[in-house]
């Protein structure tokens, strides 16, 4: 349709179509330019100077940038790999405290929190926004988008970036309080999302659910095998819930340079 090209894009379809799938109310949807301007409007709405940011490390690298850029504080709690930091996570929490994520699967470890780690972080919260950074969710485990989307003061992220493909149509999605969705409105400019970005997005969400689930079932598969080979040629491979495996090596400039010369 040329009217997604000739006017600018309304998403209200595409946020009932959100809201049909997760089976809430489409004023609890906010449509992104990805997953990473939600992440940025929640930390400009919910951060300032004073306030602080609890992030476990190491985790999305634009996580810190955008509570930096609020003018917050980033409160580091170390997740080298294994289970989710819930009891040093909750140590850090202070008055100060306006957000804390979890991120699961974490990027860049793979990691992954467990549903009673998201309730015991939004049970311990106090007056802070839980964030859940679910943007690799269709290849953990376990998925804690039901979870998340039941505990009142989580806002969820999602995206069409990962499992659907579609990271060039730059589609993401909150779904959170209609307060959290309030805010995060105006904190940031109009018409973000592209209308035939949203357009090819619906269609795939329509109709792509079978081929989604097949490439997971296959990343999933090669991810296993990854790690497995990893571990066979002497890395220390983490165990992954992500679509990737990260590994520390020996010596990780030669490798790096090994790989570049085989293309």
């Amino acid at each position: 349709d040329a009217s997604s090209v000739r006017c600018y894009p309304e998403v209200r379809a595409f946020r009932r179509l959100l809201a049909e799938r997760y089976g809430v109310e489409p004023e609890r949807v906010f449509v992104s330019a990805g997953a990473d301007e939600s992440l940025d409007r929640l930390c400009r709405a919910f951060l300032e100077p004073g306030r602080e940011a609890i992030f476990a490390v190491p985790t999305f690298d634009m996580l810190p940038r955008y509570a930096s850029l609020a003018g917050a504080t980033v409160v580091s709690v170390p997740w080298p790999r294994g289970e989710f930091p819930t009891d040093g996570v909750l140590a850090a929490v202070t008055e100060r405290t306006g957000l804390i994520a979890v991120v699961s699967p974490n990027n860049p470890t793979g990691a992954a929190a467990r549903v009673r780690d998201l309730e015991r972080v939004a049970a311990g919260a106090g007056p802070a926004l839980v964030v859940a950074d679910l943007a690799y969710a269709e290849f953990a485990d376990e998925d804690l988008t039901e979870t998340a989307l039941r505990l009142p003061n989580v806002a969820t992220t999602r995206s069409l970036s990962k499992a659907w493909g579609l990271a060039g149509l730059r589609v993401g999605y909150t779904i959170a309080s209609r307060a959290v969705v309030q805010a995060m409105r105006v904190a940031g400019g109009p018409y973000t999302v592209p209308g035939p970005s949203l357009a090819l997005a619906a269609a795939t969400l329509r109709a792509g659910e079978a081929q989604m689930q097949s490439y997971v079932s296959r990343v999933r598969v090669e991810r296993d095998a990854l790690w497995r080979l990893l571990k066979q040629l002497g890395a220390d491979a983490l165990p992954s819930q992500a679509n990737f495996v990260t590994a520390y090596f020996h010596d990780a400039r030669r490798v790096q340079s090994s790989l570049r010369q085989v293309g």
